[in-house]
């Protein structure tokens, strides 16, 4: 009898603490919001046919309106004087003139309307890992090691509002 009632204790005790909540130390943390998961590219995404060569994750910078002296710029679109320019800076640039020429795919690019015209043209890929968003974009080197500058649609396209900051973008080479 008394065995029964021992065990019919223990029995009572066992189902009791499990009902009982465990010790704030082990109690699973609050259910809350997830964290949004940063977005990763698959090389599926391309198109069939074309190579896309990583080149790492670069600032791109947003400067507001700037005066082009001479009306000349790195560009990929023809700018007013008043334009306002992203850009992607010099540490880019150099990534991409290590790259041959004959690797790369190359687009013809134009100063003005009515030329000069050279094979100046980078095809990039550029991934804001936060917001998720891509665009493709055709830049130019004419030569200056001060980066290279994007059409001010770039940054609008992001999601930024239009005032001077920067996010991280990680950008692809089109190659042929």
């Amino acid at each position: 009898m008394g065995t029964s009632i021992t065990t019919l204790a223990v029995g009572w005790a066992l189902l009791l603490g499990s009902l009982v909540s465990p010790p704030p130390e082990q109690r699973a943390p609050e259910e809350g919001p997830m964290p949004r998961p940063v977005p990763r590219i698959e090389r599926s995404m391309a198109p069939e046919g074309v190579r896309w060569l990583p080149l790492g994750r670069f600032p791109i910078r947003f400067y507001g309106p700037r005066f082009q002296a001479g009306g000349r710029t790195a560009s990929a679109a023809i700018y007013r004087p008043d334009a306002r320019l992203a850009s992607v800076g010099g540490r880019l640039l150099a990534r991409l003139r290590r790259i041959p020429r004959r690797l790369t795919g190359v687009r013809r690019v134009c100063i003005a309307r009515d030329g000069p015209c050279h094979d100046w043209g980078y095809r990039l890929r550029i991934v804001d890992p936060i917001r998720g968003r891509r665009l493709e974009v055709t830049v130019e080197d004419t030569g200056a090691g001060d980066g290279v500058d994007l059409p001010d649609a770039t940054w609008r396209y992001f999601g930024y509002p239009p005032e001077v900051g920067r996010f991280w973008g990680d950008v692809w080479v089109r190659l042929r």
